[in-house]
């Protein structure tokens, strides 16, 4: 009897260290948010511009700034912009960042600071909906952002 209590508390005692782990870091990042991630970082890297600006991103895309924002509506507008996204700023933070140190939560997936966020997005369908992965924001960094703004 004394083993089963013993037991039961190490596990309800476990429970709780885990929830108050998961809580501290946000929400758990799964498998395939880590595969997303690593074709982001695959992209920034290589200068993928195709494949960043088609289908992964979410339009009407809010690429921010320190003090503003730019809305890019589209493919174009993404790529007319792309020189200041593909730095070797952001390309530094995207290196820098490993698949199991990522960052989540009811937002989405951080990368870096913040720079890049991605998330499942619902979209319909002819079939329905279905859930896929979009990037849906670009915070420009603080230093960047300034020399832009002036």
């Amino acid at each position: 009897m004394r083993k089963l209590i013993v037991t039961t508390v190490f596990l309800i005692v476990s429970f709780f260290a885990l929830q108050s782990e998961a809580d501290a870091r946000g929400f758990s990042v799964t498998a395939s948010d880590k595969a997303f991630f690593e074709q982001i970082k695959n992209a920034v890297l290589t200068d993928d511009v195709e494949w960043f600006s088609g289908a992964v991103v979410s339009y009407t895309f809010v690429l921010r700034l320190d003090k503003g924002e730019i809305k890019l509506k589209n493919k174009a507008d993404f790529k007319e912009h792309v020189a200041l996204i593909f730095t070797t700023q952001l390309k530094s933070i995207v290196q820098k960042q490993s698949a199991d140190s990522l960052f989540k939560n009811w937002q989405g997936v951080m990368i870096g600071d913040g720079e890049i966020w991605f998330s499942e997005v619902g979209e319909k369908t002819g079939n329905g909906n279905v859930w896929v992965y979009r990037i849906i924001g670009i915070n420009l960094p603080k230093e960047q952002s300034k020399k832009i703004e002036k």
